[in-house]
Parts: C-alpha cells; structure tokens; sequence
C-alpha cells in the first residue's frame, strides 16, 4: 500500500448532562486526510497543503503548527523506524469543517492523520499510545491536550 485516504468525523464531547463523560460522533460532517509514500526527502513528513471548503481558514498557520501535521510526524518519529525506509510521506489535509466550531475541527483532523499514518506504515499501537499522539495535535490548537473531541474509529 502507498496511498491512504482517511476520513474522521466531526464529533461531540460534552453532550448534555454527561458534560466530558459522554460524547459521539456525527455522520457526514468531519475532515479528510491523504497521506502518501514518496521518493525520500530531506523530511519525514512533507506538507502536501490542506484544500476543502475552510482551508481558508488555516492560511497563515505553518504547517509545523498544523495538528494533522504535529500528529503524523509525532506518530511517524516515536513509532517508526523512518531511518531504515527509503521513503518519506506526503500529508495532505482535506478541510471539511469550520475551525473554533466546538465540532473538532482540530481533533477530526489529528485522528485522521493518526489513522492515516498507523494504517499506511502498518503500525501496531496501544490506546495510550495513540492518545498520547493526538494530544500532541489538540495542544497545538488549544493550548491544552484535552482529548473530549477525538474519535478514533
């Protein structure tokens, strides 16, 4: 496999009464995510851009300040051995979701990076491991590594 196309859907965490206890997922609403093999490069991960109806809303942020982007590059330096590969991977983030939205903007796209990078490397990760990746993204976006919008399917 050398190519991944990677969904994650917007998501709730504070649902009603069970504010940070209960949440879910919404049908048709989230971001998308390829992520590619490459002839290698001077980077592990190279930014392939973000296009979709809100990329707009991202202008101005550095990729290496992206969440999709710090959480790939976090998954692919801890858990791959990328000095053994002949390869890099080529991130490109499909923005299907407002930002500041209180949907998961960010944290749709760092699970979607994460499931990415895991399925096209074939990694095998722990639950911890993974949350701690994707904490790596919500910090970037918030400040904090709260997880109460992550879904990962």
């Amino acid at each position: 496999m050398d190519k991944v196309n990677i969904f994650a859907p917007a998501s709730i965490g504070n649902a009603g009464a069970c504010y940070d206890i209960m949440g879910y997922a919404l049908d048709y609403v989230g971001d998308f995510v390829t992520l590619e093999k490459v002839e290698r490069a001077d980077e592990n991960i190279i930014w392939g851009g973000v296009d979709g109806p809100f990329a707009g809303e991202l202008i101005g942020v550095p990729y290496t300040e992206n969440c999709a982007w710090l959480v790939c590059n976090h998954i692919y330096e801890n858990y791959f051995d990328g000095r053994a590969s002949n390869f890099s991977l080529r991130l490109k983030l499909h923005k299907h979701m407002p930002v500041g939205s209180g949907l998961g903007s960010s944290a749709a796209s760092s699970a979607a990076a994460a499931a990415a990078v895991i399925e096209l490397l074939g990694l095998q990760m722990g639950g911890a491991q993974i949350t701690d990746s994707l904490k790596v993204g919500e910090s970037a976006a918030s400040g904090t590594g709260h997880l109460d919008n992550v879904c990962l399917l």
